[in-house]
Protein backbone atom coordinates (compact mmCIF):
# COMPACT_ATOMS: atom_id res chain seq x y z
CA UNK A 1 0.00 0.00 0.00
CA UNK A 2 1.68 3.21 -1.10
CA UNK A 3 0.18 5.09 1.52
CA UNK A 4 1.47 2.89 4.17
CA UNK A 5 5.11 3.51 5.54
CA UNK A 6 6.50 1.37 8.30
CA UNK A 7 10.48 2.27 7.77
CA UNK A 8 12.21 3.90 11.11
CA UNK A 9 10.19 6.63 13.27
CA UNK A 10 12.30 8.86 15.30
CA UNK A 11 11.26 11.83 17.97
CA UNK A 12 13.61 14.20 18.74
CA UNK A 13 13.99 15.89 22.44
CA UNK A 14 16.23 18.89 23.19
CA UNK A 15 14.62 20.14 26.83
CA UNK A 16 13.62 18.44 29.73
CA UNK A 17 10.26 18.10 31.26
CA UNK A 18 10.33 21.58 32.82
CA UNK A 19 11.45 22.86 29.18
CA UNK A 20 14.95 23.84 30.03
CA UNK A 21 17.95 22.65 27.06
CA UNK A 22 19.18 19.14 27.95
CA UNK A 23 22.52 19.90 29.36
CA UNK A 24 25.48 17.37 31.11
CA UNK A 25 25.90 20.15 33.67
CA UNK A 26 22.73 18.28 34.80
CA UNK A 27 21.75 14.66 36.12
CA UNK A 28 18.14 13.70 34.52
CA UNK A 29 16.58 10.16 34.69
CA UNK A 30 13.89 9.01 31.64
CA UNK A 31 12.05 6.47 33.02
CA UNK A 32 9.73 4.34 30.62
CA UNK A 33 6.48 3.00 32.98
CA UNK A 34 5.85 -0.61 31.66
CA UNK A 35 3.64 0.36 28.86
CA UNK A 36 5.56 3.23 28.17
CA UNK A 37 8.26 1.01 26.47
CA UNK A 38 8.44 1.66 22.99
CA UNK A 39 6.81 -0.85 20.41
CA UNK A 40 8.46 -1.84 17.68
CA UNK A 41 8.55 -5.24 16.14
CA UNK A 42 12.66 -4.93 15.28
CA UNK A 43 13.99 -2.86 17.93
CA UNK A 44 14.04 0.84 19.40
CA UNK A 45 17.13 3.20 20.49
CA UNK A 46 17.74 6.68 22.07
CA UNK A 47 21.06 7.71 20.43
CA UNK A 48 22.99 11.15 22.24
CA UNK A 49 24.02 13.74 19.71
CA UNK A 50 26.05 16.91 20.72
CA UNK A 51 24.48 20.47 20.34
CA UNK A 52 26.07 20.25 16.98
CA UNK A 53 24.29 16.81 16.33
CA UNK A 54 27.40 14.47 16.45
CA UNK A 55 27.84 11.52 18.26
CA UNK A 56 29.13 12.94 22.11
CA UNK A 57 32.56 11.04 22.82
CA UNK A 58 32.44 8.99 26.41
CA UNK A 59 34.54 7.04 28.35
CA UNK A 60 32.29 3.76 28.06
CA UNK A 61 31.68 4.28 23.74
CA UNK A 62 28.21 4.15 24.26
CA UNK A 63 26.29 6.44 21.99
CA UNK A 64 22.95 4.50 22.07
CA UNK A 65 21.17 2.46 24.49
CA UNK A 66 18.18 0.58 23.73
CA UNK A 67 16.12 -2.78 23.50
CA UNK A 68 19.42 -4.80 21.97
CA UNK A 69 21.70 -3.21 24.81
CA UNK A 70 22.69 -5.95 26.83
CA UNK A 71 22.45 -6.31 30.66
CA UNK A 72 19.84 -3.77 31.11
CA UNK A 73 18.27 -3.68 34.46
CA UNK A 74 14.28 -3.43 34.58
CA UNK A 75 12.36 -2.21 37.81
CA UNK A 76 10.12 -5.04 39.45
CA UNK A 77 7.39 -3.62 37.91
CA UNK A 78 8.39 -3.99 34.54
CA UNK A 79 9.81 0.24 34.26
CA UNK A 80 13.09 0.80 32.38
CA UNK A 81 15.23 3.99 33.63
CA UNK A 82 17.98 5.30 32.17
CA UNK A 83 20.80 7.83 33.46
CA UNK A 84 21.62 10.63 31.18
CA UNK A 85 24.14 12.29 32.89
CA UNK A 86 28.22 13.82 32.28
CA UNK A 87 29.68 11.82 35.39
CA UNK A 88 30.32 8.22 35.89
CA UNK A 89 27.42 6.84 38.47
CA UNK A 90 27.96 3.97 40.88
CA UNK A 91 28.71 0.47 39.26
CA UNK A 92 25.31 -0.88 40.35
CA UNK A 93 24.08 1.61 38.09
CA UNK A 94 25.95 1.92 34.99
CA UNK A 95 24.35 -0.70 33.25
CA UNK A 96 21.40 2.12 32.47
CA UNK A 97 23.62 4.82 31.83
CA UNK A 98 23.88 6.90 28.57
CA UNK A 99 26.64 9.31 29.10
CA UNK A 100 26.40 12.69 28.40
CA UNK A 101 28.75 15.53 27.04
CA UNK A 102 29.51 18.41 29.30
CA UNK A 103 27.40 20.80 27.18
CA UNK A 104 23.74 20.87 25.47
CA UNK A 105 22.89 17.63 23.84
CA UNK A 106 20.37 15.66 21.85
CA UNK A 107 18.40 12.62 22.45
CA UNK A 108 16.53 10.75 19.63
CA UNK A 109 14.40 8.04 19.76
CA UNK A 110 14.04 5.68 17.13
CA UNK A 111 12.08 2.75 16.42
CA UNK A 112 12.51 0.20 13.77
CA UNK A 113 9.21 -1.32 12.50
CA UNK A 114 7.27 0.71 14.63
CA UNK A 115 4.15 -0.61 16.48
CA UNK A 116 0.95 1.00 15.82
CA UNK A 117 0.99 3.47 18.78
CA UNK A 118 4.02 4.85 17.24
CA UNK A 119 2.40 4.42 13.80
CA UNK A 120 -0.79 6.83 14.26
CA UNK A 121 1.27 8.64 16.63
CA UNK A 122 -1.04 7.92 19.51
CA UNK A 123 2.15 6.97 21.34
CA UNK A 124 3.73 9.59 23.60
CA UNK A 125 7.47 8.88 24.90
CA UNK A 126 8.37 10.10 28.56
CA UNK A 127 10.22 13.48 29.50
CA UNK A 128 13.74 13.48 30.62
CA UNK A 129 13.34 14.48 34.27
CA UNK A 130 15.94 15.43 37.02
CA UNK A 131 16.07 13.37 39.79
CA UNK A 132 13.68 13.10 42.69
CA UNK A 133 17.10 12.82 44.81
CA UNK A 134 18.27 16.06 46.26
CA UNK A 135 21.36 16.93 44.45
CA UNK A 136 23.10 17.48 48.07
CA UNK A 137 22.09 13.92 48.74
CA UNK A 138 23.06 11.67 45.16
CA UNK A 139 23.71 9.04 47.20
CA UNK A 140 20.12 8.71 47.82
CA UNK A 141 19.82 7.73 44.46
CA UNK A 142 22.88 5.39 44.58
CA UNK A 143 24.93 8.09 42.44
CA UNK A 144 28.45 9.12 43.86
CA UNK A 145 28.34 12.63 45.99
Amino acid sequence: DVGCFDGPKRDRGAVDADGQDLSGQHRYVLRFSNDQIPEARAFWSITLYDELFNLADNPIKRYSIGSLTQGLVFGADGSLEFLLQHDRPAAALEANWLPTPAGKFNLFLRTYLPGPGVMNQSYVPPMVRSPICSITRWSACGLPE
